[in-house]
């Protein structure tokens, strides 16, 4: 959820300083404004996403292979532990 925010936050702060030095003109003229702005929101996404997948990732491949001692030492903290 953190890099979701820092990426939003980001893209609002990039946005407001867009404005700032460009003008309401610039932001309408320049494509790439708004693909920085999109970008920023779009790897706080990505960034959440490969979080979550990585947290259960190790806890199923040691269940896959069947490394209970191993399993129990790398699901211990996670919510995949079940």
């Amino acid at each position: 959820m953190a890099p979701i925010f820092i990426g939003a936050v980001l893209a609002m702060l990039f946005g407001i300083s867009s404005v700032v030095i460009f003008g309401m003109e610039g932001m309408m003229t320049k494509a790439w404004i708004d693909q920085v702005f999109w970008a920023l929101i779009g790897t706080g996404v990505v960034i959440s996403a490969i979080n979550a997948v990585w947290e259960c990732l190790p806890c199923k491949l040691t269940k896959l292979v069947h490394a209970k001692q191993l399993s129990g030492w790398i699901c211990e903290d996670t919510p995949c532990a079940k």
